[in-house]
């Protein structure tokens, strides 16, 4: 499943979750781990639900696979 960069974006923002991507990736211990993070997040035109950055911040968010599935479906609809 993907999302479109703004849709996703919304949905992160209807979710209250947005404002707390960046802290999460900020978060990333290692440096080149982090910075491949934050192009990620910055360049990316649509968000892979499988992808492990994905999956990495969405732990980092307290959502579980459902929510996080959950989330692409809001965004989906936006």
């Amino acid at each position: 499943q993907t999302a479109p960069r703004r849709q996703a974006r919304q949905a992160l923002l209807m979710a209250e979750l947005l404002d707390d991507v960046q802290p999460a990736i900020d978060a990333i211990p290692d440096p080149v781990q982090r910075r491949m993070a934050q192009i990620e997040w910055e360049d990316s035109l649509e968000f892979v639900r499988t992808r492990p950055l994905v999956i990495q911040i969405g732990e980092a968010l307290g959502l579980h696979a459902a929510a996080l599935d959950e989330l692409f479906v809001t965004a989906s609809t936006l």
